[in-house]
């Protein structure tokens, strides 16, 4: 029988594990965790190592460990996208294209190559297209020296002969094509007729692209025209148009204000328009309010016509005219045809235009106001009224809102703005200290709980200003990681998954005005899946033109399968090309690859 094995004594156990312990404990708590993680090589020369360098590492100050352990992420380096990366990506998207608006971002990045001095990129961009919607593309790059300009001057009218349905879109690109080429070859004209002859095809009647479209379709043309300052053509064709088919072209001038303002300086073209287009469709497209710049050329005749259809621009017109010395007829664009029953607020905002100054002062003091924040906003700029006091004004609780604690929550945050922006920033922590006692009240109406979320963030945005504000960008980061870190809290005052995500994209948003692109990215995976993908445009954009390659990864972590697809897209309000992601990705990466080109 074969003899037990020895047992250790207990007392000898507990000797050795004493003296592991006190090893481990002369070792370095740093030193242990690197150990464990080191591949064996990497620890065979460490055994290696002179005892000298072993005790200086094991003497590090503690204070440097910790300040290696807390380096903040933005010290990270910068990947940097390179060239041929970005276009292989683009020649993936290229192949999945089907039409002439996603393929207008490639045109637009082709061009941006081209700018860069590297059209051989701009012709790799046309040739990754599918064949039948190159032509553009080819046209730029061949301007720019890359390639054939007869192919691609073949490659657009071929197209364009297959295309009957994108036909006026096709004139559209034939008519940016002939300019392009114009000194490069007598054939540009084949390009610009076709333009013509498409426009003729309209006025005609009932084209092959249809009816619905007939006018419509145009207005890719007639923009680019625009641009082009080739304003006769496009007036012909809205007058034209106007006296056909007035309906479509007041839904079109609603969303498309460059034709609205073809001439600015032309008042019967610019009033004929307007009465073409019902009040409610005029409001849209008159927010372009620096074209009211050259109202003040207008007549007084037809100024007095352009506020009867805009009564809006009232003001925004008298200012120009005021400042090109107009008194007299600024004074008429605001009193001639004011209504009796005009809000004082109104009125006193109309007098301090013309210097009235006493008068206004009159107004604010005793007048009738429906706008509490546009009374009190002039009072403070007649003097009549200090910030302090309006704060105290404001934050009391009125019973004719039912009692709401929000609503004087949002008028003292958008007094703090007020403040904010005249530079009275020592009214900002009495006016903060006056929303924080509001919101300690337990007592909420069914208003209240409707916008509280909202409400939040707006205090949340006016804090996140105060503290940018110091030029401190640490302590704008960790103002901004403190709202992110409470958002579960916040997200409760959502009713719903739309309420929530719409609290979650309020500090998406903040944390991408204070340039913090890496938290808007941590920000923006709490919105749902679902609902990502318009925030997915933003957070990529925040990323550019300094890291292209972040951008690029924070829109597929935010859009995933719908990456691509935002690359190519419009965000709300664009109109240009150039302003999709595709061709800003580009510009970031060219010029980060032009000082090396250059050395």
């Amino acid at each position: 029988m074969a003899a037990a094995p020895k047992k250790k004594s207990a007392s000898t156990t507990k000797k050795a594990a004493g003296a592991k312990k006190a090893a481990a404990a002369k070792k370095p708590a740093a030193a242990r965790t690197s150990a464990a993680k080191k591949p064996a090589a990497a620890k065979a020369s460490a055994a290696k190592k002179p005892a000298a360098a072993k005790i200086s590492a094991a003497k590090k100050p503690a204070a440097a460990r910790t300040s290696a352990a807390k380096k903040p992420a933005s010290a990270k380096p910068v990947r940097a996208l390179t060239i041929d990366e970005l276009l292989t990506r683009s020649r993936s998207i290229a192949a999945e294209i089907t039409n002439l608006d996603q393929a207008a971002a490639f045109e637009a990045a082709a061009r941006r190559c081209v700018a860069a001095g590297r059209p051989d990129l701009a012709a790799a961009l046309a040739e990754a297209l599918p064949e039948a919607l190159r032509g553009p593309a080819l046209t730029i790059a061949a301007a720019g020296g890359a390639g054939s300009v007869d192919a691609a001057i073949d490659a657009i009218k071929t197209s364009m002969a297959g295309d009957d349905r994108a036909r006026p879109q096709w004139a559209a690109r034939a008519f940016t094509a002939a300019r392009d080429l114009a000194n490069a070859t007598p054939r540009a004209t084949e390009l610009a007729q076709l333009a013509r002859a498409v426009l003729d095809e309209a006025v005609a009647g009932v084209p092959v692209w249809g009816e619905d479209g007939r006018f419509q379709g145009l207005v890719p043309l007639l923009t680019a025209q625009l641009a082009a300052g080739d304003t006769t053509s496009v007036r012909r064709i809205l007058e034209i148009w106007q006296r056909e088919d007035p309906d479509s072209l007041a839904a079109v001038l609603r969303y498309t204000s460059p034709l609205l303002w073809i001439a600015p300086d032309d008042p019967k073209t610019t009033l004929a328009l307007l009465e073409a287009m019902e009040p409610s469709q005029r409001e849209y497209p008159l927010d372009s309010g620096d074209r009211v710049r050259a109202l003040a050329g207008w007549p007084a005749e037809q100024l007095d016509a352009f506020v009867g259809l805009a009564p809006r621009l009232r003001p925004d017109v008298a200012r120009q005219l005021v400042a090109a010395g107009r008194e007299a007829d600024a004074r008429n664009v605001l009193f001639a045809a004011i209504d009796d029953d005009e809000d004082d607020d109104t009125l006193a905002e109309y007098r301090l235009i013309v210097g009235d100054t006493e008068v206004a002062k009159d107004l604010v003091v005793s007048g009738e106001w429906s706008d509490d924040l546009a009374r009190t906003r002039l009072k403070i700029e007649l003097g009549v009224e200090s910030i302090a006091d309006a704060r105290e004004r404001l934050r009391k609780i009125d019973p004719r809102t039912g009692g709401s604690v929000m609503s004087p929550v949002h008028l003292l945050c958008l007094l703090g703005n007020f403040a904010f922006d005249r530079g009275e920033h020592d009214e900002l922590p009495p006016i903060l200290k006056a929303i924080d006692a509001l919101l300690a009240s337990p007592k909420r109406t069914q208003y209240d709980q409707g916008v509280e979320g909202d409400r939040r963030s707006y205090v949340a945005d006016l804090r996140a200003r105060i503290v940018a504000k110091a030029g401190n960008a640490s302590a704008t980061l960790a103002a901004l990681a403190a709202d992110f870190a409470a958002l579960p809290t916040l997200q409760r005052f959502g009713r719903d998954a739309y309420g929530r995500n719409q609290i979650t994209a309020s500090l998406m948003r903040r944390a991408i005005r204070h340039g913090q692109p890496d938290l808007a990215l941590k920000i923006g995976k709490k919105i749902t899946p679902a609902e990502r993908s318009g925030s997915a445009r933003q957070v990529a954009a925040a990323f550019l033109p300094a890291d292209p390659a972040g951008a690029l990864a924070a829109l597929d972590a935010l859009a995933a399968d719908r990456a691509d697809t935002q690359l190519l897209a419009h965000a709300l309000g664009e109109t240009d090309p150039g302003t999709r992601l595709l061709p800003r990705l580009w510009d970031a990466v060219l010029a980060a690859a032009a000082p090396a080109s250059a050395a």
